[in-house]
């Protein structure tokens, strides 16, 4: 019986920038003996990001250059998650991209479509807690009638302690 199911190891990378980029990065990993000490993982969001900044928007979309990465290398390949943060006209929004690999070069990775299975089960207590810690700051900031940009807003996020992941 496959063991889909059990517990992955995770890692948190810190916050990593790339230009105008601010990104959270963790590795989830099938087996723990897989190589990766973060250089991989670190390269493919590096250059993934730069991809989003490529992708045709709408001019009604702003996008803040921060956001979450998990990079998981898992039993088939690696897929990267990439939920990051903009505006829809005047409203706060997650974006989301995801690509996947079937061996772990950057020159391999095919951008996932809403045919594919974008978030693996192993990747939601990383990314969803994340999602919900970034949610609760701004409303804090907002609550105390704090006068900032949301890149500010965002770059404080990025200071504080990751949130427990389970």
């Amino acid at each position: 019986m496959s063991e889909w199911w059990c517990q992955r190891a995770t890692e948190y990378l810190g916050v990593q920038q790339f230009n105008t980029w601010r990104i959270r990065t963790y590795i989830v990993r099938a087996d723990e003996r897989l190589a990766d000490t973060g250089q991989g993982s670190t390269e493919a969001v590096r250059a993934l990001s730069q991809c989003v900044d490529g992708i045709a928007r709408d001019h009604e979309y702003r996008l803040f250059h921060r956001g979450i990465a998990c990079a998981h290398y898992g039993r088939r390949g690696f897929t990267l998650a990439l939920a990051h943060f903009g505006l829809w006209d005047d409203m706060f929004e997650t974006f989301f991209q995801a690509w996947y690999s079937p061996g772990e070069t950057i020159s391999e990775f095919e951008d996932l479509t809403s045919r594919d299975p974008m978030l693996c089960f192993h990747d939601i207590p990383v990314l969803l807690p994340e999602i919900a810690s970034v949610r609760s700051h701004i409303l804090g900031a907002i609550r105390q009638n704090k006068q900032m940009s949301m890149e500010s807003l965002l770059d404080g996020y990025m200071l504080v302690s990751p949130p427990s992941h389970g």
